[in-house]
């Protein structure tokens, strides 16, 4: 009997540890903020100071969405953005500069990478979410409020 007591006990300890590994998510207002290592499934040459995460060159993160929007973020140097392993966005500028890329899927995994070749060696980045209500609002596209820029 101590033996299955034991054992059960075993059991709900591991349960408990495992489920505390999962992605922790914020997600307020139908925004998901991406703002620290527990928002991550991965990270490399990546460290997080308060908001802003600091990706050295060759470094990277990976998330997964949880909504469907926009992928927003600002950045600092230079920068590639995949979607589900398959480039969508790069930049090798070092100046402060403003990502706005619609039509991100819920389910999707996003790495964030800071290039080889980067010119800046160290990229920053902050703000990063996922917005699903920016076709609620004028997004500098030619037909406001429609959600879609074409």
């Amino acid at each position: 009997m101590k033996r299955l007591l034991f054992q059960l006990c075993s059991v709900i300890c591991c349960v408990v540890l495992f489920t505390s590994c999962e992605q922790e998510d914020v997600i307020i207002d139908n925004i998901q903020y991406i703002n620290s290592p527990n928002c991550c499934l991965s990270m490399y040459k990546a460290s997080w100071n308060g908001s802003t995460l600091k990706i050295d060159e060759g470094g990277y993160i990976t998330f997964k969405t949880k909504i469907t929007g926009t992928l927003l973020l600002d950045c600092e140097g230079a920068v590639k953005i995949y979607q589900n392993g398959k480039k969508i966005h790069h930049t090798d500028v070092s100046e402060y500069r403003r990502i706005t890329i619609k039509h991100i899927p819920a389910n999707a995994i996003i790495k964030i990478k800071a290039p080889y070749d980067s010119y800046t060696y160290t990229s920053f980045v902050s703000d990063i979410a996922i917005n699903s209500n920016t076709g609620n609002s004028n997004t500098g596209t030619s037909t406001p409020n429609s959600g879609f820029d074409f």
